[in-house]
């Protein structure tokens, strides 16, 4: 299992929720500064489905910024 998780989180689970407390931190800091700015697109009817796609707007970071630089242990 051990081999799985990210070396930074540790396989120790009584330090998982700090972890994810400072994750989470950094995700508000990220939609703070709209790295993640989508909006919905209108909805699309596919025989018995509906899609709400996601348009992703001019000011998002995504796909500019790499992972190792948006997500820190």
């Amino acid at each position: 299992m051990e081999k799985i998780l990210p070396r930074q989180l540790g396989v120790d689970p009584t330090g998982w929720a700090d972890v994810l407390d400072r994750l989470l931190l950094q995700t508000v800091s990220r939609d703070t500064k709209r790295w993640h700015s989508v909006v919905g697109g209108p909805l699309v009817t596919e025989a018995d489905k509906v899609i709400s796609p996601i348009i992703v707007t001019d000011m998002t970071r995504i796909g500019r910024i790499r992972s190792n630089q948006v997500v820190n242990y």
